[in-house]
């Protein structure tokens, strides 16, 4: 049996940073995994981070976007400092283009930048072009975003490892969890098929599994998988920033990498990279970047967002256990979301007020009539 003061079943970047963060509080805490930690969708994005929101209309969303953008300068660069690891956070900045389909959308997309206080400008035709000599001619209407920065994701896990292992974090993997052992209105341990732990406190951070948790902990907790594939080549040489359109997006690294992204499939855990999906992403970006069309896939793989029924996190202590906290369903910013996340969980654990309304992502929103969190 492992007994720690916090029990964090799911080790993607939410559950070990707030594990770190626990633990540089005085904490003892055990991260259990069904796998080895830090490889799933936090590993899998692209680890773009937005200066705010536009695409959901939640304001209380709209107020963690904010303070997670001004949160991660921070963030990143204690843990540097902690494990020597640069994890490569950058503000590169963007420019969003028009989608094709309704290329008025990026008028309403400035108002609400703005309605945020973020900065952005207008570009029509020519000023795309002057933007990188290396686009398409065929771009035609865009917006730059400068506040937009990114993070090397597999980097700041693997930095997040070794800060929760050099602060006494055990990590234990390959442990999937199969029952709980509830007691009134505690969770008094968690088991595997081998090993039984046990806690004070539980959070259950386990990303596009964490729906199986509901039927355990009779709660109704509707977060799917959402499968997104990705694609990188090598760039001859970097490009400066971020390109959106839609969903779809480019992600330049600063070694010349260039990721490609992103689908989106509702197919379980179907891991299937699909080689129709991987062209049809090459030729996104070759229409906006015209050299990528000559250049070899270096990699592709996909990702299982966790997608809670609105596409909003669910946080908040489980309904009826007074030790059970849930962070999930971050749908496509867990890492985005991740300092203020970390911010709210271990306040949460610790019983600490937390200055951030939670009234849009509570556990309980889903048992509730439709009207209760419209």
């Amino acid at each position: 049996m492992t007994t720690s003061d916090v029990i964090i079943v799911g080790g993607g970047v939410i559950g070990l940073a707030t594990a770190l963060e626990l633990a540089e509080q005085g904490c003892t805490v055990t991260v259990v995994d069904r796998q080895a930690v830090g490889r799933e969708s936090s590993w899998a994005g692209a680890g773009m981070i937005p200066p705010g929101e536009v695409h959901l209309s939640s304001r209380g969303y709209r107020q963690l976007a904010l303070a997670s953008s001004a949160l991660w300068p921070e963030f990143s660069a204690r843990v540097h400092e902690l494990t020597g690891i640069d994890d490569e956070y950058h503000r590169c900045g963007a420019v969003i283009l028009a989608p094709e389909d309704d290329p008025a959308a990026l008028d309403d997309e400035v108002t609400d930048w703005h309605t945020q206080q973020v900065e952005t400008q207008m570009l029509d035709r020519e000023q795309v072009r002057q933007t990188s000599s290396r686009f398409s001619n065929r771009l035609q209407q865009a917006y730059s975003l400068p506040g937009q920065a990114q993070v090397r994701n597999p980097r700041h896990l693997k930095a997040l490892i070794a800060g929760c292992r050099k602060r006494g974090v055990q990590i234990r993997e390959g442990e999937a969890i199969e029952q709980l052992d509830i007691r009134g209105d505690r969770l008094v341990s968690v088991r595997s098929a081998n090993n039984v732990f046990q806690g004070e406190q539980f959070l259950i951070t386990a990303g596009a599994w964490s729906g199986a948790f509901g039927e355990l902990l009779n709660v109704q907790l509707p977060v799917a998988p959402i499968r997104g594939q990705l694609v990188m080549v090598q760039l001859q040489r970097p490009f400066p920033f971020i390109v959106e359109q839609g969903k779809r997006y480019l992600v330049p690294r600063l070694d010349g990498r260039l990721l490609i992204g992103s689908t989106e499939s509702l197919v379980g855990f179907d891991r299937t990279v699909e080689t129709d999906t991987i062209e049809i992403l090459r030729e996104f970006a070759a229409c906006i970047l015209p050299e990528v069309e000559q250049l070899p896939v270096e990699r592709s793989w996909c990702g299982f967002r966790p997608a809670a029924t609105d596409r909003l996190p669910v946080l908040g202590r489980a309904p009826g256990l007074e030790n059970v906290i849930i962070g999930t369903g971050h749908y496509r910013a867990g890492l985005s979301l991740c300092p203020v996340t970390v911010r709210i969980l271990g306040n949460l654990t610790l019983g600490r007020e937390v200055e951030f309304d939670l009234h849009d992502f509570r556990p309980e929103r889903f048992a509730e009539p439709i009207a209760e969190h419209v």
